[in-house]
């Protein structure tokens, strides 16, 4: 016969091996898992969240066996969770920089792709969607590939890139890094504060009313990844150190995720290497979130909502493993 102490005994333990059960059950951290891929294998992008979808324009894709610039431009519908072709662009072309300003989509610089669709022809063109054409705004002051593009404020702030050296402008080696900041308002460019180092294909985010810059690489230092992350304050017109990258990369995307900054992917190229460990920034601090479920670079993040995408790019260093596929962090 059951002692009574022992069915009291058992009882009392029993919201104890719930909570411990249900605990074990309840995963660590953030999950991936697989969604949509995307239309078309994709690298070097640099995609945009506008009107409740993810756009993405140009870019480096395989047709007819080989890898060259598109003028295809895709969104994906963040309520159906579906692609959709959308207008395409002028000119085959990649590196393209996306941006959602006031309600408008805006195609900012990159390289045109030429007839061959593999050159790499600097651009100053800056194209706005309107309706099922793109049309041509305020060209930059120069043309500029490989930076980055952020909004804060409605204005449109395009930082650091490469652009032509001299009169040569098709070729990768024609261009050299740049420090610029340009802002556009109003219709209009201007400069503020440079970026304190030239680079191209880094990272950034806004986050908390700052301009963060994460990463990248210079043609200066032979293509080396670069661990700098330099903050700026639009009110000052200044730029500030962050914590160094833990893993420089260039190639890298960053965005900023239930309020936090994170930064994942990007390659080196000696010895060849595609990153996959996702960094969050906080406290003043990298530490490691995550891992991609594949290693990308030349790909896009894009936080909407309570979900984070990493999407397109390339699983192998250069020009090579390029990606349809799109994964999904909540």
């Amino acid at each position: 016969m059951t002692d009574r102490r022992q069915v009291l005994h058992t009882l009392a333990a029993l919201p104890l091996a719930v909570s411990l059960s249900a605990r074990a059950a309840s995963p660590a951290g953030p999950v991936w898992r697989a969604a949509p891929s995307l239309p078309l294998d994709v690298q070097e992008i640099y995609p945009a969240l506008h009107g409740g979808e993810i756009w993405v324009a140009g870019g480096f894709t395989h047709a007819g066996g080989k890898l060259g610039a598109t003028e295809r431009v895709v969104a994906f519908d963040l309520d159906k969770q579906q692609w959709r072709e959308a207008p395409a662009l002028p000119t085959p072309s990649h590196h393209v920089h996306l941006a959602s300003v006031n309600g408008s989509l805006l195609a900012v610089g990159g390289f045109i792709g030429g007839e061959s669709r593999t050159q790499w022809i600097a651009t100053p063109r800056v194209l706005r969607l309107d309706g099922a054409r793109w049309v041509e705004q305020a060209p930059l002051p120069r043309p500029i590939g490989e930076a980055v593009p952020l909004v804060l404020d409605g204005r449109l702030h395009l930082i650091g890139g490469r652009a032509p050296t001299g009169s040569a402008n098709a070729g990768w080696r024609d261009h050299v890094d740049v420090d610029e900041h340009l802002v556009l308002e109003d219709g209009r460019w201007r400069r503020a504060a440079p970026l304190p180092l030239a680079r191209n294909s880094h990272g950034g985010a806004v986050l908390a009313g700052e301009l963060h810059i994460i990463s990248g690489r210079t043609v200066a230092g032979n293509n080396a990844p670069q661990s700098a992350h330099h903050i700026y304050d639009p009110k000052a017109d200044r730029w500030r150190e962050g914590a160094p990258f833990p893993e420089p990369r260039g190639g890298i995307a960053a965005a900023v995720w239930r309020g936090q900054l994170v930064a994942a992917g990007g390659e080196l190229f000696d010895p060849p290497s595609v990153g996959s460990t996702v960094y969050i920034w906080g406290d003043g601090r990298w530490t490691r979130l995550s891992s991609l479920p594949t290693a990308r670079h030349g790909h896009g993040l894009i936080a909407a909502g309570d979900a984070l995408y990493a999407l397109g790019g390339a699983a192998q260093a250069g020009a090579r493993g390029t990606l349809a596929s799109m994964d999904l962090l909540s």
